[in-house]
């Protein structure tokens, strides 16, 4: 039997939104050590700052679009559902003790640009994927739902913002390796 996904595929977006990389001097080298022998495994180099962004999202449709009756007289439903992932707050913190060495302030900063790179790559690959990680999940929630369209509508909003919460979370958690 062909699979729903098939025969009436979701119109899912996903786009990316990331404010500016801002920089800023708000820790000493001491406290940065501090925070992140309390936060991390030991650093691979000299902690000298770090990269951060709070990575959130926004649903602007999630909609209920009918019904396809499938082979067998299975049931596909047809939705529509457009997100927007955000970074914002994308700061790079570098020691304020190294405001008196350029070098290595600049040194600092190009190394956690990379981060902030390495950051946005993944929020973007992120992106791409969520669709095809959710769909079939939301497919099989959705599958031979008797209910009304009208509470087929309010349970594929719960649904929807429930799975983009915890894959949003999941994600966020996995940036503090980059």
């Amino acid at each position: 039997a062909a699979s729903c996904e098939r025969l009436s595929p979701a119109a899912f977006e996903v786009s990316v939104r990331e404010a500016p990389v801002i920089v800023r001097e708000s820790f000493s080298l001491s406290e940065l050590n501090e925070m992140s022998a309390q936060f991390r495994r030991p650093a691979a180099h000299p902690v000298f700052g770090f990269y951060a962004a709070t990575v959130g999202y926004a649903l602007s449709r999630i909609e209920v679009l009918g019904e396809r009756l499938a082979p067998g007289n299975r049931v596909c439903p047809q939705f529509s559902i457009k997100a927007e992932l955000v970074a914002v707050d994308r700061r790079i913190e570098v020691a304020k003790d190294l405001s008196n060495v350029p070098c290595r302030r600049q040194a600092a900063i190009e190394h956690y640009q990379h981060h902030a790179t390495a950051a946005s790559l993944a929020l973007h690959r992120f992106a791409l994927e969520l669709p095809g990680t959710l769909a079939p999940d939301i497919y099989r929630r959705m599958q031979d739902d008797p209910r009304s369209h009208q509470v087929q509508q309010i349970a594929l909003e719960k649904y929807v913002e429930d799975r983009l919460s915890h894959a949003v979370k999941t994600f966020s958690a996995s940036l503090i390796e980059i």
